[in-house]
This record gives C-alpha cells, sequence and structure tokens, in this order.
C-alpha cells in the first residue's frame, strides 16, 4: 500500500468527523480533540439531509478502504493530520472486527476470489487476515528491512493458522535486535532483556512486552503446548510497539 492509499484514508477520516461534527455528533471535549472546535453547525432540515446522504457515500468508500488497506506490511504514513495511533486503532478496533466481517464477508471472498483455499478454510484464512490491524509505525521510525521481513513472515504464519511459528517468529525478533543492535551477548534471552534495560536500551513496558512473548514462545518450544489465536495476535501486537520503541529516531 503506498503513500497515497494512506493519504485517502487520512482524508476520508478528517471529511466524516467534519460531517459529523456539523450534523452535532461530537461533544465539545471531542470537537477540541480533533482539532474541529470552529466547526459550523448545520440546523436546517434540507441541509442536514444533503450531509447524511454525503456521509453514506463516504462510509461506502471508507468500507471499501478497509477492506484494501494492506495488514501484513509495516509502513509509516507522511501525514500530519492524523495519528498513527488513530489509525491503528479505527483500521480496526478489536471489538469492531467480528462485526466487520460479518457484515463484509461477501465482499471480503469475491475481492480474494482468486486465492487458493490450500489446507486451511478461505474463510478462517481471510477472518484472520482482518482480525489484523494494519500495522502503521511512527513516522520515524527506521526499521532495518531484515526485521521488517520476519515480522512480515510471523504475521502470515498467524493469518494461514500456524499460532505457534507466529509466537516463535516473534522471540526470534527480540533476540536478534538485543543482540545485534545493542551488542548484547548470551543464550538466555531473559538475561539479555534484563540487560537490556539495566543498560537503558529498553522501557520497562518494552520488557514486559519481551518476556511476554518469551514466555509464550518457552511454552511452546519446550512444553508442546500449542499457541492459541489470541495469543498469537497478542504477540504481533506487542512485537510491533517492541521494534518501533528500540528504532525509533
Amino acid at each position: 500500500m503506498s503513500y497515497s492509499e494512506d493519504e485517502k484514508i487520512v482524508k476520508l477520516l478528517r471529511e466524516l468527523c467534519s460531517l459529523n461534527a456539523q450534523l452535532g455528533e461530537y461533544s465539545t471535549d471531542e470537537l477540541k480533540e480533533l482539532n474541529l472546535n470552529t466547526v459550523r453547525m448545520i440546523h436546517s432540515v434540507e441541509e442536514r439531509d444533503r450531509l447524511i446522504k454525503k456521509r453514506i457515500k463516504l462510509e461506502e468508500e471508507y468500507n471499501r478502504l478497509l477492506l484494501e488497506v494492506d495488514r501484513i506490511r509495516i509502513r509509516t504514513t507522511p501525514s500530519k493530520l492524523i495519528s498513527v495511533t488513530v489509525l491503528r486503532d479505527l483500521l480496526l478496533k478489536d471489538k469492531d472486527l467480528d462485526f466487520f466481517w460479518k457484515l463484509f464477508r461477501g465482499e471480503i471472498v469475491d475481492l480474494h476470489q482468486d486465492w487458493d483455499e490450500g489446507v486451511l478454510r478461505r474463510g478462517d484464512f481471510l477472518r484472520n487476515y482482518y482480525r489484523l490491524k494494519p500495522p502503521y509505525v511512527k513516522p520515524d521510525s527506521n526499521i532495518p528491512e531484515g526485521i521488517k521481513n520476519i515480522c512480515h513472515e510471523s504475521r502470515w504464519s498467524y493469518v494461514y493458522g500456524q499460532y505457534s511459528a507466529s509466537i516463535a517468529l516473534s522471540r526470534t525478533i527480540i533476540e536478534t535486535v538485543l543482540k545485534q543492535k545493542f551488542n548484547i551477548e548470551g543464550n538466555h534471552l531473559a538475561a539479555i532483556i534484563d540487560e537490556a534495560l539495566k543498560k537503558g536500551f529498553i522501557s520497562k513496558q518494552a520488557k514486559w512486552e519481551a518476556n511476554g512473548i518469551r514466555i509464550l514462545a518457552n511454552q511452546i518450544l519446550h512444553s508442546a503446548n500449542v499457541a492459541s489465536e489470541e495469543q498469537a495476535r497478542k504477540s504481533l501486537s506487542h512485537i510491533l510497539n517492541f521494534i518501533e520503541e528500540i528504532y525509533l529516531n
């Protein structure tokens, strides 16, 4: 997905926010948060009807973009109009994922109808794909391509239902990053993570996220426990936060 396509989403979200503000659907605090405190309120019936029809068209376009946005490739967006965090949360919020799948299942299958089903049912494959939030990172992040590629592989493993493999790859990323970027030596990841925190290379939050993935991976690799879909999806979120912190300029 190119920058221009990301910008379409940003522009559309701004237009929808402005329309909702004119229709009086935001509180004063929400307007200020969206920098829309000077929006002119619409009171006439005719104008409201026009804006509602316009909003319906914009929502249809927004739904189309939701179907097409890339949920695997880590990328930044140059936009200054809306934060990366908001983009992550809007595309989509966790509570909306199942509803989104049920509502657009037909359109999703049609969009990807040329894909092979393979050993995984197409519906399961696509549902996993759309449960992933697009992995936007902050514009000043400078994540090496090699690390991105392993992250992408981990995300594809999740999509294909290989949840244990997805977590194991996330663990590999943590160990590789800490050893290569900070030259920390050792054979035990727990000690490596502790050393990184002690030397100020990572925050307590990053340590917590790294240890969460490490413990899950150990349960998989050493105790033959099978990872769940939720565990794998959370590990993908944690690893994205982890590498974003590490490589943020």
